[in-house]
């Protein structure tokens, strides 16, 4: 995974910074709705975000919490290489992206599961989702037990369930995972069979022959026997007129 101290500087977005605090409670308010919000070498401080801000960075902090009472634009969070961290997002606002990149002890709380599409973690252990009555109170993630330090994973709810899967770079470099990859490919097979049978219908219906349908790789198929006489009367028809 990309520092994400890098991908920020890249962007050259506008900060709002706060660092170097220690067991302070301060309160920020976003000078505008596309700031940065970042946190960077804060130690035992607990920090609102008052405003709309594009997105949040947490950097090298220990036991900062950190609440938002409105959303975040961009629906990024990046926590990176920090500890002891807790990070309580604003009720009825989406989080979508939380990118959790060599931490520990992290705790997200949000106020129901719906909130949450995908957290992305590197490198990172002991991280726990808390939600309100009446989903379960905690969940820590699962990470798989043959994961190597620069392995990334992404969790999710999935049929109501929180679980954690090693991420893997589809075309383009898309981040998804193996059971993603094999629902996509399924879901592509079943239309690919519908479009098939629907077609067919629909030549059977008009009284024609149904040609088959080529498949990427296949050797195109001969023309309909009705094709090719009506070919040679083209053809026929053609020599006749020289």
């Amino acid at each position: 995974m990309a520092n994400v101290v890098d991908i920020f500087k890249s962007r050259q977005r506008k900060s709002d910074v706060t660092e170097d605090k220690d067991g302070e409670t301060l309160s920020i308010t976003p000078a505008g709705r596309s700031d940065l919000v970042h946190v960077r070498k804060c130690t035992s401080c607990t920090i609102t975000v008052e405003g709309v801000a594009a997105k949040c960075l947490i950097e090298n902090c220990s036991g900062v919490t950190i609440k938002f009472k409105e959303r975040l634009i961009s629906g990024t969070l990046e926590l990176y290489n920090s500890v002891n961290v807790a990070v309580h997002v604003s009720p009825n606002h989406m989080l979508p992206s939380v990118v959790i990149d060599k931490c520990s002890n992290v705790d997200m709380h949000f106020h129901q599961a719906n909130l949450l599409d995908k957290i992305y973690t590197v490198g990172s252990k002991d991280v726990v989702i808390h939600l309100d009555p009446p989903y379960p109170k905690e969940q820590p993630l699962q990470f798989p037990k043959d994961l190597e330090d620069s392995d990334q994973c992404i969790t999710s709810y999935y049929r109501g369930k929180l679980i954690t899967e090693k991420m893997l770079r589809a075309g383009g470099g898309y981040p998804t995972t193996a059971r993603e990859e094999a629902e996509a490919e399924q879901k592509a097979k079943l239309l690919e069979q519908h479009v098939e049978k629907m077609l067919r219908g629909m030549l059977s219906k008009g009284g024609s022959q149904p040609r088959p349908v080529d498949k990427p790789g296949d050797k195109p198929t001969d023309k309909p026997t009705a094709e090719k006489e009506g070919d040679k009367v083209e053809e026929e028809a053609s020599t006749q007129g020289h």
